[in-house]
């Protein structure tokens, strides 16, 4: 099967540790800042552009590994409109190339916006 241009073999996320360093930060984190602002929506733009993706890119990697979603799905996610899914959350890592430790920021971004 030919792969498409902008596809990259993601890593598995379990075979990812976090640093030592990483686990610092984790530790001493009370308030995470993104240039798209405190938000999971900020958080993954920032991501997407960070490795030279479009929204539709990020769509097409995600239904690649097995859940239906739309570039207007990835653009109200960012845009905050809407919340990612938690069904969808690792399909959405996982295209995006997040490590363990940018997994931790992203959950707990989620996680002080549903309060």
């Amino acid at each position: 099967m030919d792969k498409d241009r902008f596809w990259r073999e993601p890593t598995d996320p379990l075979k990812v540790e976090i640093t030592e360093e990483e686990k610092q930060k984790l530790k001493e984190m009370s308030h995470l800042e993104w240039e798209g602002g405190p938000t999971i929506g900020g958080f993954l733009r920032q991501r997407r552009e960070e490795i030279g993706l479009s929204q539709g890119h990020v769509a097409a990697r995600i239904c690649h590994l097995g859940r239906a979603v739309r570039q207007p799905d990835v653009s109200r996610w960012e845009g905050g409109s809407r919340v990612p899914p938690a069904n969808a959350l690792w399909y959405l890592f996982t295209a995006l190339e997040l490590r363990a430790f940018e997994r931790l920021c992203a959950l707990e971004l989620l996680a002080r916006e549903s309060k």
